[in-house]
């Protein structure tokens, strides 16, 4: 009943002119996704942005307190420590005199440093908003180790999950495939997609363009491909998606274990300078004592 809603309504859009019939895709391609598989198979697409956030609260918190209290050491102990032996004359090590340097730095341009921030931000925020920076950002993303990898089965999650959907609902390929570029959230991926969507529309199958595009993996290239010689494109689709939301769960698991020891590494090396810093000097004037 439900896919027969749908084809009918998609039989009604057809007849409309092409930029209305374009435009009301693109405000339906969820209400179509929605109705099909129901609530208790749709799988929220804000999900793994919750169990990132999650995974990242304790690791943030502990980022920025350790960066606060050691702002503080630079910024107003160190030069107190430095001043000291300087009128001892007593003479610093390099790392001390790096972190005497830093942290007067801090304290005379703090307002230049924040100036800068602002305007990396609103650089960033501009380049995410014109078309080849948010793509030069979605390729850069799909790089980084791990959280490229994890990102990459959340876009091919999405894309199996839609296009299934759509095609079990009776949604004809070509406007499919153009509703899940919009859905997948990358645009490397989404614009594979959409020449994959020139190549059907041209003739080919689905999985051929795909596997030339690199951008997806060959076992789903070759489980489509399946799914299309058999005329089970859809349960195909879903299977893929089952695998990658299975995939997904133990990646974000893994991630959330590497971030805690990862500051606390990081956090333990600036600690470790900043002890090594202010007791150098120390022990050098222990030297210097006792000789005389």
């Amino acid at each position: 009943r439900k896919s027969s809603i749908v084809t009918s309504s998609w039989n009604y859009l057809v007849l409309f002119p092409k930029n209305f019939f374009c435009s009301m895709i693109n405000k339906l391609q969820f209400q179509f996704i929605q109705i099909n598989i129901g609530s208790s198979n749709f799988k929220d697409p804000f999900a793994f942005k919750q169990k990132i956030k999650g995974a990242l609260f304790y690791p943030a918190i502990l980022l920025v307190s350790g960066i606060l209290v050691i702002l503080l050491v630079v910024t107003f102990v160190v030069p107190q420590f430095v001043d000291m032996f300087s009128k001892a004359g007593i003479p610093l090590p390099l790392p001390t005199r790096i972190l005497y340097v830093v942290g007067i730095g801090i304290k005379r341009f703090w307002y230049l440093i924040l100036l800068g921030l602002a305007g990396l931000v609103g650089l960033a925020q501009w380049v995410r908003h014109t078309e080849r920076g948010a793509y030069l950002i979605d390729q850069n993303l799909l790089k980084i180790p791990i959280l490229g990898i994890l990102l990459r089965k959340v876009c091919i999650s999405r894309f199996s999950r839609t296009l299934a959907t759509l095609v079990a609902s009776g949604v004809p390929m070509l406007p499919s495939l153009e509703m899940v570029e919009e859905v997948v959230g990358n645009r490397v991926i989404g614009q594979a997609i959409r020449q994959a969507r020139d190549a059907v529309e041209g003739g080919s199958k689905l999985a051929e363009p795909l596997k030339v595009s690199e951008e997806f993996p060959l076992d789903t290239v070759q489980m489509i491909s399946v799914g299309e010689e058999t005329g089970n494109l859809d349960g195909m689709l879903n299977k893929i998606s089952d695998f990658y939301d299975r995939s997904i769960a133990y990646s974000v698991k893994k991630l959330t274990t590497l971030i805690e020891p990862i500051c606390l590494v990081v956090m333990g090396g600036m600690v470790g300078f900043i002890m090594a810093s202010m007791l150098l000097p120390i022990f050098d004037m222990a030297q210097t004592l006792r000789h005389r």
